[in-house]
Protein backbone atom coordinates (compact mmCIF):
# COMPACT_ATOMS: atom_id res chain seq x y z
CA UNK A 1 0.00 0.00 0.00
CA UNK A 2 1.31 3.40 -0.95
CA UNK A 3 0.62 6.00 1.72
CA UNK A 4 1.49 9.16 -0.22
CA UNK A 5 -0.37 8.66 -3.49
CA UNK A 6 -0.03 12.33 -4.48
CA UNK A 7 3.75 12.28 -4.15
CA UNK A 8 4.00 9.11 -6.24
CA UNK A 9 1.64 10.58 -8.86
CA UNK A 10 3.80 13.71 -9.03
CA UNK A 11 6.94 11.63 -9.58
CA UNK A 12 5.22 9.61 -12.30
CA UNK A 13 4.04 12.81 -14.01
CA UNK A 14 7.61 14.17 -14.01
CA UNK A 15 8.89 10.85 -15.38
CA UNK A 16 6.29 10.81 -18.17
CA UNK A 17 7.00 14.41 -19.14
CA UNK A 18 10.76 13.84 -19.36
CA UNK A 19 10.37 10.59 -21.30
CA UNK A 20 8.12 12.31 -23.83
CA UNK A 21 10.59 15.18 -24.24
CA UNK A 22 13.56 12.84 -24.70
CA UNK A 23 11.60 10.78 -27.21
CA UNK A 24 10.86 13.92 -29.24
CA UNK A 25 14.52 14.93 -29.24
CA UNK A 26 15.63 11.40 -30.15
CA UNK A 27 13.24 11.38 -33.13
CA UNK A 28 15.09 14.34 -34.66
CA UNK A 29 18.73 13.53 -33.92
CA UNK A 30 20.94 11.36 -36.11
CA UNK A 31 24.31 11.57 -34.33
CA UNK A 32 24.94 8.13 -32.79
CA UNK A 33 26.93 9.41 -29.80
CA UNK A 34 24.33 12.02 -28.90
CA UNK A 35 21.61 9.39 -29.27
CA UNK A 36 23.51 7.20 -26.78
CA UNK A 37 23.35 10.06 -24.28
CA UNK A 38 19.61 10.32 -24.89
CA UNK A 39 19.26 6.56 -24.41
CA UNK A 40 21.19 6.68 -21.13
CA UNK A 41 19.04 9.52 -19.76
CA UNK A 42 15.90 7.72 -20.93
CA UNK A 43 16.97 4.53 -19.17
CA UNK A 44 17.72 6.39 -15.92
CA UNK A 45 14.32 8.06 -15.96
CA UNK A 46 12.51 4.84 -16.91
CA UNK A 47 14.19 3.05 -14.01
CA UNK A 48 12.51 5.41 -11.58
CA UNK A 49 9.11 4.03 -12.51
CA UNK A 50 9.99 0.46 -13.44
CA UNK A 51 12.34 -0.19 -10.52
CA UNK A 52 12.02 2.31 -7.69
CA UNK A 53 8.27 2.98 -7.75
CA UNK A 54 7.51 -0.62 -8.72
CA UNK A 55 9.45 -1.82 -5.68
CA UNK A 56 7.44 0.55 -3.51
CA UNK A 57 4.23 -1.02 -4.81
CA UNK A 58 5.48 -4.58 -4.38
CA UNK A 59 7.05 -4.17 -0.94
CA UNK A 60 4.85 -2.26 1.50
CA UNK A 61 6.60 0.08 3.88
CA UNK A 62 5.69 2.12 6.90
CA UNK A 63 4.87 5.76 6.14
CA UNK A 64 8.30 6.75 7.47
CA UNK A 65 10.19 4.25 5.32
CA UNK A 66 8.08 5.14 2.31
CA UNK A 67 8.93 8.81 2.78
CA UNK A 68 12.62 7.91 2.97
CA UNK A 69 12.32 5.77 -0.19
CA UNK A 70 10.49 8.53 -2.06
CA UNK A 71 13.06 11.14 -1.02
CA UNK A 72 15.79 9.02 -2.62
CA UNK A 73 13.60 8.38 -5.66
CA UNK A 74 13.08 12.13 -6.08
CA UNK A 75 16.80 12.74 -5.70
CA UNK A 76 17.56 10.17 -8.39
CA UNK A 77 14.93 11.81 -10.61
CA UNK A 78 16.51 15.24 -10.07
CA UNK A 79 19.86 13.89 -11.25
CA UNK A 80 18.23 12.34 -14.32
CA UNK A 81 16.33 15.58 -14.99
CA UNK A 82 19.63 17.49 -14.95
CA UNK A 83 21.02 15.14 -17.58
CA UNK A 84 17.85 15.52 -19.61
CA UNK A 85 18.01 19.32 -19.32
CA UNK A 86 21.57 19.26 -20.66
CA UNK A 87 20.42 17.18 -23.64
CA UNK A 88 17.50 19.53 -24.26
CA UNK A 89 19.81 22.56 -24.05
CA UNK A 90 22.24 21.07 -26.56
CA UNK A 91 19.42 20.15 -28.91
CA UNK A 92 17.89 23.64 -28.71
CA UNK A 93 21.31 25.21 -29.24
CA UNK A 94 22.58 23.03 -32.11
CA UNK A 95 19.39 21.58 -33.55
CA UNK A 96 18.82 18.16 -35.10
CA UNK A 97 22.17 18.24 -36.92
CA UNK A 98 24.12 18.21 -33.65
CA UNK A 99 27.41 16.38 -34.05
CA UNK A 100 29.49 14.90 -31.26
CA UNK A 101 33.21 15.60 -31.36
CA UNK A 102 35.82 13.49 -29.67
Amino acid sequence: MIHDQNRVADIRKRVTTKLETLSQVDAHVTDPTFREHIKLATNWISDIDTLLLADLEQNPRTPELESFWLAHTEHFLEIAEQQSARIEYLFKTYGPNITSIG
